[in-house]
């Protein structure tokens, strides 16, 4: 029988940036569409506490973090890539985008990433 493997990468600066994040005191927050245990383990390795998958209304969730933390939107930052995170980039303070997102991900507006 053959056993069917899940593959993702991950890029190596993107873990030392997001742990340089978290020791300027920044906490970082996984919010994904997807559903995988490699996100989860990714998550796990790099400390992060709290991860949200098969997330279908990521603004829902973005305003729930928002009142459990007592924050305002002009107080964060999102990555994004794709249509599902546009309604969130376009209210947090810092929207920052994938290189390859292209027109899909882009009217967020903000940083884009170069690679």
């Amino acid at each position: 029988m053959t056993e069917g493997r899940e593959f993702k990468a991950f890029n190596s600066k993107d873990g030392l940036g997001l742990r340089l994040l978290q020791k300027a005191g920044f906490e970082v927050v996984f919010l994904t569409g997807r559903s995988s245990p490699i996100v989860a383990r990714r998550a796990a390795e790099l400390g992060i506490g709290e991860v949200f998958q098969g997330a279908g209304d990521k603004l829902e969730i973005f305003n729930r973090l928002l009142e459990q933390k007592s924050l305002m939107p002009h107080e964060t930052a999102y990555a994004g890539d794709d249509l599902p995170d546009l309604p969130v980039l376009r209210r947090v303070g810092l929207a920052m985008t994938a290189a390859d997102a292209g027109s899909r991900g882009q009217g967020g507006g903000g940083l884009r990433f170069s690679q």
